[in-house]
């Protein structure tokens, strides 16, 4: 019995499945070739969450990828996070001024998940370089996915409510709603409620993953959620991602607005345009890490947000979530830019308090010396 295949009339297969027809000595079936993205006799079933879109990205687009120089790239920003955030945690943790306010609590807690990333990323740099991306045991993959790569993911959105908490705290202490000084039991009880209940968002793929496939502890970390669990995980994303630099542009405006009152009740001759780039000037400490963090998180952020699995599969779309993967990096590697080197106080503090601070002084007089 011979079997020809030629191409359907009509085709019966959706998300661009390719329909074929199988024929025999007695019956002519319909058969659907699905893309990756898709299974099911017409294509109907998605194989991946949406969250997944990269894995539509094909092979044939990946030909000139060289997964060495993208981890070896990963690893240098990675170290560079860690020192960043390093030497911010040290300034904040040997400064007495700093650490015995509510506010010094949220920059150390930053700093240390900050520094805590960056390790998770020094990881699994040294291990995909180590095993030279090939398949490794089972003990090994359940170390590299499903315990680090969901704890940074619970650790990432930590981070951005970090830097809502210390918006909200700066905003508060400039409207004088608290003092500066008050018991550390706010941020305290905070903090602990942050830490305990964002990581719940892990039992997700327990009980929103999809049941119909046959998971290794590997793919039960590619976070492939039914419907139902997909919108959890938006819910979670859009309020960490959205939510936190929201509010913390809202607390820019009003802090900006008071200071700005304030500053025209003292000088009543000054124009609202000189006021603005005076008090913008002075107090870009506080300014400008709203503004880098929307431009580097941004790019990220639109393309997850604009992609699925069927679009994915270009070689533009995946070079661009190469560039928009190490630009949303590289914010971590500004932690001490953004929070001491901008800041008169906590530069001060750095050089005169912090251990490498003082160390990097004492090397300067015995070289002028």
């Amino acid at each position: 019995m011979n079997n020809l295949t030629m191409l359907c009339s009509i085709n019966v297969c959706q998300n661009n499945g390719k329909c074929f027809l199988i024929t025999n000595n007695t019956t002519t079936t319909p058969y659907c070739l699905c893309n990756k993205c898709f299974t099911g006799s017409q294509c109907e079933i998605e194989q991946y969450s949406k969250n997944l879109w990269i894995y539509g990205i094909s092979k044939e687009n990946k030909k000139d990828y060289s997964p060495y120089n993208e981890r070896i790239i990963f690893g240098i920003f990675a170290i560079i996070s860690f020192v960043s955030n390093l030497l911010s945690l040290q300034t904040f943790l040997f400064c007495k001024k700093i650490r015995i306010t509510n506010l010094g609590i949220y920059l150390i807690l930053y700093s240390l998940t900050g520094m805590i990333i960056s390790m998770i990323h020094i990881i699994f740099a040294f291990l995909n370089l180590l095993y030279n991306f090939e398949e490794v045991s089972e003990s090994n993959r359940l170390i590299q996915c499903a315990f680090l790569y969901l704890l940074q993911n619970s650790l990432i959105f930590c981070l951005q409510w970090l830097w809502l908490y210390i918006a909200v705290e700066r905003g508060f202490i400039e409207y004088s709603y608290v003092s500066l000084y008050d018991p550390r039991r706010r941020s305290l009880i905070s903090s602990i409620l942050l830490f305990t209940l964002l990581p719940l968002s892990n039992i997700l793929p327990i009980l929103f993953g999809r049941k119909d496939y046959s998971y290794t502890s590997y793919n039960f970390c590619l976070l492939n959620f039914t419907s139902i669990g997909y919108t959890f995980y938006l819910i979670i994303y859009y309020i960490s991602y959205i939510a936190s630099p929201l509010s913390f542009t809202i607390a820019c405006v009003f802090i900006f607005k008071h200071l700005i009152e304030h500053r025209r009740n003292l000088i009543d001759d000054e124009s609202f345009r000189s006021s603005l780039i005076l008090i913008a000037s002075k107090h870009h400490d506080f300014f400008l890490p709203i503004l880098v963090y929307y431009l580097l998180v941004s790019p990220q952020f639109i393309l997850d947000n604009l992609m699925n699995c069927l679009r994915a599969d270009s070689i533009v779309v995946f070079r661009t979530q190469i560039v928009t993967r190490i630009i949303f990096d590289s914010t971590l590697t500004l932690t001490f830019f953004i929070y001491v080197y901008l800041s008169k106080l906590y530069l001060w503090e750095f050089w005169h308090t912090s251990p490498f601070g003082r160390f990097l002084i004492y090397v300067k007089k015995r070289l002028i010396n």
